[in-house]
């Protein structure tokens, strides 16, 4: 009985070990998709946002963003201080964000574009 126990605490010790790398890695690919395109609309490679604010965005608590955002500061792709963000190495955030990232560039652009050309054919 007590060699059963042990092996289940063990799998389950090892299944949440799994479970938390899954989602943290999910959630370092959102934070990446999301400073992408934060920065796509700025005219800077630094801007003002607060890990409190992204994490209200991501609707995640916010010491997941503090650990997202420091991995992303560890493998040089930002600096992160005090509520300002400097991009550093955008190639390497987008190859470290999901897909979505183009797809929603993609369709955002277009949008935009539509909203362009409408304008000029009203002016």
């Amino acid at each position: 009985m007590d060699e059963t126990r042990g092996t289940s605490e063990v799998t389950a010790k090892v299944e949440a070990r799994l479970l938390s790398t899954f989602f943290s890695g999910l959630l370092e690919q959102r934070c990446c998709r999301w400073l992408l395109m934060t920065h796509d609309r700025m005219q800077s490679d630094e801007f003002l946002l607060t890990q409190e604010f992204l994490a209200m965005m991501l609707g995640v608590r916010r010491t997941g963003v503090t650990a997202a955002a420091g991995a992303l500061q560890r493998a040089g792709l930002v600096r992160y201080k005090r509520g300002k963000v400097t991009i550093i190495d955008r190639r390497g955030l987008i190859r470290r964000s999901c897909e979505c990232y183009g797809v929603s560039k993609k369709e955002f652009d277009r949008l935009l574009d539509d909203r362009a050309t409408r304008k000029v054919r009203s002016s």
